[in-house]
């Protein structure tokens, strides 16, 4: 007995027109003939007729491939089919071939990727404003300290005190370049304040050259949209999905449930 077995329509790799003709190649097709070599049968292929994989539509009846099957006009669908619960209400269906998930694809954006304002990209906006607030505040700290404290006062031929504002955040920028600028605090007070912007600039540089050289090493560009909340909450980027796919039915089942 002939069997009809359906395709998913023109789609590489999976079904394509040999050297532009009727005779049809694939992994799709090549599957097929395996199944039927395997199994002892006879078929003749078809595309499918709406060029979709099959979703139920308003009245409850299914499109697609599955409906094809579901009708009787295909015996056998051999596709990149999604394997979903309601499908397989719907239909039989074996062990998938190919294993996969919901991602999103984007164009590489080159002009980003040359910005001269690369060097921020290991971190984000709000951590380099917390960098930012960290120093104005360590410097205005330091600087007090030494305005208050007798043990920076020690010099009787002075008048002045060694950390004026200028130089306390000269000082603990010489800190973020590991280098260091003197004269280095005398009060308790000041050389702790000291330590810890000390310590807080090591860590800050092992983080900053270890994000750094990841991005280097990648090759690759961060994207702003990481997540469905990140796409759908902008308006900048025009997004879809295939009409009648697991993929659109997956959204409509979370939005109807969420």
């Amino acid at each position: 007995m002939r069997r009809t077995v359906i395709l998913p329509g023109w789609q590489e790799p999976y079904a394509m027109s040999r050297g532009g003709g009727a005779e049809l190649e694939g992994f799709c097709v090549d599957l097929a003939s395996e199944l039927s070599k395997a199994l002892g049968f006879r078929y003749k292929l078809s595309l499918v007729k709406d060029n979709r994989y099959g979703a139920l539509d308003a009245s409850g009846a299914w499109s697609g491939l599955i409906g094809e099957v579901m009708r009787g006009e295909a015996d056998l669908a051999v596709a990149p089919l999604t394997l979903t619960a309601t499908r397989e209400k719907a239909v039989d269906m074996t062990t998938p071939f190919m294993q996969t998930g919901i991602s999103f694809l984007l164009r590489t954006d080159s002009a980003s990727e040359e910005s001269g304002f690369s060097v921020l990209a290991p971190f984000s906006t709000d951590m380099w404003v917390g960098v930012l607030v960290a120093f104005l505040l360590t410097g205005l700290c330091i600087f007090l300290v030494g305005r208050i404290s007798p043990s920076e006062w020690a010099e009787p031929d002075s008048e002045e005190h060694s950390f004026t504002l200028l130089h306390s955040f000269w000082y603990i920028t010489g800190a973020l370049t590991l280098q260091g600028a003197g004269p280095h605090p005398k009060a308790a007070s000041g050389r702790l304040i000291g330590a810890i912007w000390w310590l807080f600039a090591v860590l800050l540089l092992a983080c900053y050259f270890a994000n750094f050289s990841s991005l280097m090493h990648s090759g690759g560009k961060r994207v702003s949209i990481q997540t469905f909340e990140d796409l759908a909450n902008q308006d900048g980027l025009d997004y879809g999905s295939v009409e009648g796919g697991s993929t659109m039915s997956f959204f409509k089942v979370k939005l109807t449930t969420g």
